[in-house]
């Protein structure tokens, strides 16, 4: 199955949050193929050659992501998007295109051997 994956990228703000969100987010990667699934995650797909932090690429990159979205058969969403303006939009654009939705707690992600 084609998995989506939401999981916050830029975070608050701290010294090297995104890179620690970007190796998270291969580790669970990593997890969902051994699950024998296909996982899709626009932060690999798209942090390399567009800047988030410039708000005309941001623009284009949430673009792509909906785009992206519309290709998976299932939608999981990982940590809390709440204050993710872009994981927060992707889940509403979930909603909408009625994609089935998995909820990845950090108990289940301590499970898999991931951690914060």
């Amino acid at each position: 199955m084609i998995v989506y994956l939401i999981h916050p990228f830029r975070g608050a703000g701290q010294p090297g949050e995104r890179e620690r969100n970007k190796a998270r987010i291969a580790q669970i990667a990593r997890h969902l193929i051994v699950l024998g699934h296909c996982p899709l995650s626009p932060v690999h797909a798209l942090s390399e050659f567009l800047d988030d932090e410039h708000p005309a690429q941001r623009a284009i990159a949430l673009r792509l992501c909906k785009e992206l979205m519309t290709c998976a058969e299932a939608v999981w969403i990982v940590g809390d998007v709440t204050n993710s303006e872009g994981g927060t939009a992707e889940l509403q654009y979930a909603q909408r295109l009625r994609k089935p939705l998995r909820f990845v707690d950090a108990r289940e992600l301590a499970a898999w051997g991931i951690t914060a």
